[in-house]
């Protein structure tokens, strides 16, 4: 097998080896961003949580007009 044939050959394999990293690279950004945009919706569970807590204890009028229990807001993000 003549030189050239050789790196031809090694060519090919590292070519080949380069679309198989690229498809991980690929899948691994899609699981990424699949995290991110559940971690981006649990944040935002946990801000929306902590306002009504927060609007709860500084006016207990609040939680009576809208039947808000503490308890029951910490125990529903539990489940």
């Amino acid at each position: 097998m003549s030189i050239l044939n050789i790196l031809k050959s090694k060519i090919n394999s590292m070519n080949k080896e380069l679309l198989r990293l690229h498809d991980e690279n690929q899948s691994l950004r899609l699981e990424l961003d699949n995290i991110n945009s559940e971690n981006n919706h649990l944040l935002q569970r946990s801000e929306d949580m902590l306002s009504t807590i927060d609007k709860t204890l500084s006016n207990p009028k609040y939680a009576k007009e809208n039947d808000i229990d503490i308890l029951d807001i910490i125990e529903s993000e539990n489940d």
